[in-house]
């Protein structure tokens, strides 16, 4: 994932074409995550890379902060489960 100034033409990684549409993004706090849905972003046709527009980092970092200060109330949806490989 990476933030971005400029509106893209062209993926940085891979030179693919970029789309502009709605994902969910996955925000790790501790051992936490907390997936904010519908949020704005570029993304290569090619190789997926997620692009973020300045303002919606920004956004991003005040709903962090907001839940650390337990200001957003999260709702639980799932479990993930962690293991290691044998």
């Amino acid at each position: 994932m990476k933030t971005r100034g400029n509106e893209l033409k062209k993926c940085v990684l891979c030179g693919g074409k970029i789309r502009k549409e709605k994902r969910s993004y996955d925000l790790r706090i501790g051992d936490d995550v907390y997936r904010i849905k519908e949020v704005p972003m570029e993304v290569c046709n090619k190789c997926e890379e997620e692009y973020l527009a300045p303002e919606t980092s920004r956004k991003i970092d005040e709903a962090k902060e907001k839940i650390r200060e337990n200001k957003i109330k999260a709702i639980q949806t799932g479990s993930i489960y962690e293991t290691a490989l044998a």
